[in-house]
């Protein structure tokens, strides 16, 4: 069926061709949007040479000659490869446009084998038989538009050059949003695996801290940083699961076929010793609760003049000495510093913030030993990672002492979703 929209033409001369009456801007004919003055005409379209078409209301009687199309194909008519004395036959008539339609359509298949080499103009259906030549697998077609899945194609050369190396890990974090670091990973096992960052040495060097024993193994760890929020409060998050199952399948494309990837998150709350509330990207609050470390004592400290007191010759407060262990001797300050060994994750607190009056990890969920302690001389970091656990909604986390039970440490932050094949690995970093 085909519908066939045609108005009058009308021509600022009507007059002149014999119309009685003239033609102006305001008639309603042509010129005003209100004036339709349209035919509609319906027509009942076979595959042929010639279809005949009237209309018993209309004055219309005519032949219209009809092309079939079908994909890239156009109708061949044959009948001229055949003797005159013969195209009278109607079988053979009906016969030779059948076959004049398929050899138009084999035709278009043919000219089309140059159609499917471009990757400008190969249709969707054929778009992953290029692609396969780069071993590239482009998004499904159910999945997304046949639009995105042509900008995949266009960009399988470059992807395949960067195939193997760091740049294109790079890329894939820019390509999903994400904050990707890339660590190799070194071992002396081949069970356990620290995290380093790219190093260039000599090849029986290691980076610094690892001795001789350590290798460098074809795995490589791929972090995402927690650092932006998905999603509205209270639905909002740090970390959603389908943000490495979106992930690992480019991941697999693009590697060397003897890497093998190991995926992880990274939340890093920092803060400092005043115990405000820093908050730092992805909206994690994080503040020391209580009295944090020693007292800091100061040269002068004991010069504070009171005439009325009697001690040390009229001076106030406690006098201060290089052997006291109070101000000098820093293993005071350390052993503090070191006795923060317990960490707790919970599910509560979710968009609280840990300066409140009586804050606490309302709803311990995971709990455990800190596994590295830095003090470095403007900061001091505290590290542990949790593996294994597919807990949902984690949102609290607090540091404790050894007891496990005196706060010292608190963190809120949107929801993570934790997954037993990602590593979830924690630095709490409290500047001095």
């Amino acid at each position: 069926m085909a519908d066939i929209f045609n108005g009058d033409k009308l021509y600022f001369d009507e007059l002149a061709k014999g119309i009685s009456s003239g033609l102006y801007h305001d008639d309603s004919w042509n010129w005003d949007s209100e004036g339709s003055n349209l035919v509609v005409m319906t027509l009942d379209v076979s595959l042929g040479v010639q279809k005949y078409w009237s209309h018993e209301l209309l004055d219309i009687d005519m032949y219209l000659e009809v092309t079939a199309d079908e994909n890239y194909a156009g109708f061949i008519d044959l009948m001229a490869l055949i003797p005159e004395t013969f195209r009278d036959s109607v079988s053979l008539q009906e016969f030779m446009a059948v076959a004049g339609l398929y050899a138009g359509t084999w035709i278009g298949y043919i000219n089309d084998l140059v159609q499917l080499l471009d990757p400008y103009s190969v249709s969707d259906d054929y778009m992953q038989n290029l692609a396969d030549l780069l071993h590239v697998t482009l998004p499904p077609i159910d999945s997304v538009s046949t639009a995105d899945r042509r900008r995949a194609l266009l960009t399988a050369i470059d992807w395949y050059k960067a195939k193997g190396t760091y740049g294109i890990f790079s890329y894939l974090g820019y390509l999903f949003n994400l904050n990707l670091t890339i660590w190799d990973l070194y071992t002396n096992d081949y069970a356990t695996f620290v995290k380093e960052a790219w190093f260039s040495g000599k090849t029986t060097e290691n980076p610094p801290g690892l001795d001789s024993s350590y290798y460098k193994s074809p795995h490589l760890g791929l972090e995402v940083v927690l650092d932006k929020v998905y999603g509205i409060y209270p639905d909002d998050h740090l970390y959603l699961t389908s943000m490495f199952t979106d992930l690992m399948p480019y991941v697999d494309v693009v590697r060397p076929v003897n890497v093998v990837p190991h995926y992880s998150i990274f939340l890093n709350p920092r803060t400092d010793e005043t115990g405000i509330v820093q908050t730092i990207p992805g909206d994690i609050k994080t503040c020391v609760i209580g009295a944090w470390g020693v007292s800091k004592n100061y040269f002068n400290q004991d010069q504070v003049w009171d005439p009325g007191y009697s001690g040390f010759g009229g001076y106030s407060g406690l006098p201060l000495y290089f052997n006291d262990g109070i101000f000098f001797d820093a293993s005071n300050r350390d052993a503090f510093l070191n006795s923060v060994t317990k960490w707790k994750l919970g599910i509560g607190s979710k968009g609280d913030s840990p300066d409140a009056p009586g804050w606490t990890v309302q709803i311990p969920i995971l709990a455990g030993d800190i596994n590295r302690i830095t003090i470095y001389s403007d900061r001091t970091e505290y590290e542990f990672t949790v593996a294994g656990s597919s807990q949902q909604g984690i949102s609290e986390l607090g540091l404790f002492m050894t007891n496990g039970f005196t706060l010292t440490v608190g963190c809120t932050f949107p929801d993570i979703d934790l997954d037993s094949s990602i590593e979830l690995r924690v630095v709490v970093i409290i500047y001095k």
